[in-house]
């Protein structure tokens, strides 16, 4: 999903409320009025940049990006160096997707205090956004044995899933709920997180049985919206897909909303109201990049199937180059072969596959481009190994389902 952060927000302990007695809305209102009132309460102002990134998360809104720079700057400006400021500093750096900064933050929060589980948290994200899955590894060790509970477990989950163990990860996606948090934002991110691996592995009324939950929790949360799409998609329901993300995208029109939905017009066959929302998209991107946000990955892989291959390619080389993931080698291979260079996007296909993970939408652009390539055996391997995956995947791209085409 463009734009989105993948986990709950790593929030201080000592910043974080108690609870969630009121919507994310209503807390930033109350804070703004507090810091407003008393600008030299440090509290509420590394309180008000938390409750600004959160609102960024839940209703995919980038203008609250600048909003939390500020209140993180206010508060080192009252307490330079202090360690819960850059927490903050460190996740907005997260939330801009500038992980080499977020990186550098945690990194020097965790060499000053080794037991600081926050910067841990923040370091072992950046190190997976970074491709660096072995360092990610060796910290997220070092958060469990500190404080396992539900931010490191759903992490623990994440890098399971990576490499392929999606049983694995479920168990643990578990174990994270079961453990719990002060906050109800928190469980329904990690509801639907649990949600995402029911969908991956085709229990399409488990995983919507999740994103209702989560949806009970936190209402405005986008990502269970586009959960429930797309276990619609799976099961051939587009109409009622496209009223999930028209009710999302009404809201706030996020990307990846966006591209579902244009997505699932094009199946219903109303190529103009398609266009319309992939249109949208690009509109979007430029006000993450105004917000400070940088989607090179994101934005690379959404025009690779719907915009300009060329441009895709530029785009995929720059995040390759400051973001190894697996993720960025397959937006960079799938934009090569749409350019019409399939030889070369090879490489890139079998390093997108080489901690075995288990994605449909990995699994079949790498197949797609070994098929072009003339390796019919790798092709059929890889269009095995995707089977029974993502579901509304293939309904929305079935030119993948034969890897010859």
């Amino acid at each position: 999903v463009l734009g989105l952060a993948r986990f709950v927000l790593t929030e201080p302990e000592d910043v974080q409320p108690t609870a969630d007695p009121v919507t994310t809305v209503e807390l930033v209102a109350s804070l703004e009025a507090q810091v407003a009132s008393n600008p030299e309460d440090l509290l509420s102002w590394q309180q008000l940049g938390t409750a600004y990134l959160r609102a960024a998360t839940e209703i995919g809104n980038p203008s609250f990006y600048s909003r939390a720079a500020t209140a993180f700057d206010e508060a080192a400006a009252l307490d330079p160096g202090n360690p819960n400021t850059a927490v903050g500093v460190a996740v907005l750096a997260l939330a801009r997707h500038d992980f080499e900064l977020a990186s550098r933050t945690a990194s020097a929060l965790v060499s000053g205090d080794p037991f600081n589980s926050q910067g841990l948290l923040v370091l072992v994200d950046a190190e997976i956004e970074l491709g660096r899955y072995e360092e990610a590894a060796t910290h997220l060790q070092q958060l469990l044995d500190l404080k396992p509970a539900l931010p490191a477990l759903s992490r623990t989950s994440y890098l399971r899933e990576l490499h392929g163990d999606l049983v694995g990860a479920e168990q643990v996606m578990i174990q994270a709920l079961t453990a719990g948090s002060r906050s109800t934002f928190d469980v329904a991110v990690t509801t639907t997180l649990l949600g995402d691996l029911y969908l991956k592995k085709g229990e399409l009324e488990r995983a919507d049985e999740r994103y209702l939950e989560a949806q009970d929790l936190a209402p405005d949360l986008l990502t269970a919206g586009i959960g429930r799409a797309r276990v619609a998609v799976a099961g051939g329901r587009f109409d009622l897909a496209a009223d999930l993300l028209a009710g999302v995208v009404e809201r706030f029109p996020e990307p990846g909303a966006l591209t579902l939905l244009g997505e699932v017009q094009t199946a219903r066959g109303l190529t103009g109201d398609a266009d319309q929302a992939f249109a949208t998209v690009g509109v979007i991107a430029d006000l993450q990049r105004d917000a400070g946000a940088i989607v090179d990955l994101e934005l690379a892989r959404f025009m690779a199937d719907h915009g300009d291959a060329e441009q895709a390619l530029s785009l995929a080389r720059a995040a390759y180059d400051t973001r190894p993931t697996v993720f960025a080698a397959q937006v960079l291979a799938w934009s090569l072969h749409q350019a019409g260079d399939s030889a070369s996007a090879l490489p890139y296909a079998q390093e997108a596959y080489r901690l075995g993970t288990a994605d449909a939408s990995l699994l079949l652009q790498a197949a797609a481009i070994a098929a072009a390539s003339g390796d019919q055996s790798l092709a059929e391997d890889l269009r095995s190994k995707a089977s029974g995956l993502d579901a509304w995947f293939l309904v929305l791209h079935p030119e993948l389902d034969d890897p010859w085409k």
